[in-house]
């Protein structure tokens, strides 16, 4: 492999890494954004509650969005399920985040006779891991991408679910009543479920892309 092939290939992986921790940020900050617009008075702006949230980590932002969406609007059993799902995947974004931030990465590592470099390599050390505390994962490039699309796909439906229990802001898609069981179910194995925008009134709104 040339020079230039070898930095082209690692170039490409750290692009994939990057746009990673991209899209992660952008979807806490909508987490973020949607509890400080509800606990600012009117008139005020979110930057308050912005700043009382500002050095918080994800995992605790989480947990105050879900906890005020159960709070503010009364959810009933599918609701709830709908609730659980989306805070379950978002623990489970933070988990694959925390590994991305905080691994040691080794990257553009040439493969001998070859024209491509080894797959991207994240360590983590967990010392009370179970199975053993090195944790290893290889990464390509075109599986980082994939997790990116996954964080937009699951950013588009938390803030959605947060609009409908939390208020909405001034330019909202949604019509005022609506409810959680109006827009999202949950479908699929019970092993594996997915939240989906296919309630009775999904078709009848847009579907928003929330960068």
């Amino acid at each position: 492999m040339d020079e230039a092939e070898h930095q082209r290939q690692t170039d490409d992986a750290y692009r994939a890494v990057g746009r990673y921790v991209v899209e992660f940020s952008r979807l806490i900050f909508h987490i973020r954004f949607a509890v400080a617009r509800r606990l600012t008075q009117p008139g005020d702006g979110p930057l308050l509650g912005e700043m009382a949230l500002g050095e918080a980590t994800a995992d605790p932002i989480a947990n105050a969005f879900f906890g005020m969406c159960r709070v503010t609007k009364e959810l009933d059993a599918d609701e709830q399920k709908v609730a659980s799902k989306l805070r379950k995947d978002v623990k489970a974004a933070i988990k694959a985040r925390n590994d991305v931030a905080h691994g040691d990465w080794w990257v553009g590592l040439a493969l001998e006779g070859t024209e491509t470099i080894h797959d991207p390599i994240v360590i983590r050390i967990h010392p009370d891991r179970s199975n053993g505390p090195v944790d290893l994962k290889e990464l390509t490039a075109g599986e980082l991408d994939g997790m990116s699309e996954s964080l937009v796909q699951l950013r588009n439906l938390v803030v959605e679910f947060g609009e409908i229990c939390l208020g909405p802001d001034e330019q909202t898609h949604l019509p005022a009543g609506v409810h959680v069981r109006d827009i999202f179910v949950i479908e699929g194995p019970k092993k594996s479920p997915k939240v989906v925008r296919k309630g009775p009134m999904a078709g009848s709104t847009d579907v928003v892309q929330y960068w």
